[in-house]
């Protein structure tokens, strides 16, 4: 593997790390758009009603897609960016 070939796939590493950090914030944002949903739901039918109910599985769901993309990040950092 030459320079070029190492500066290459260093690029590549950073780009794919922007990559996740993209999505790691529209994940945040879809995740509080859900809590909106859920809080303006149980406010208006209560706590058991399926809707608040459905938003707040999707917000649980959207922060574990969240812890994900928080391992991957953590993973390109330490072997193959700055960590």
């Amino acid at each position: 593997m030459n320079l070029m070939d190492t500066l290459e796939h260093r690029n590549m590493i950073m780009n794919s790390i922007e990559l996740i950090e993209h999505w790691k914030q529209h994940l945040r944002n879809s995740r509080a758009t859900s809590l909106k949903g859920m809080r303006r739901y149980r406010k208006l039918m209560g706590d058991d009603h399926p809707i608040s109910n459905y938003f707040e599985g999707k917000a649980q769901s959207t922060a574990e897609a969240i812890r994900i993309l928080e391992y991957m990040l953590e993973y390109q950092e330490i072997f193959h960016g700055n960590g």
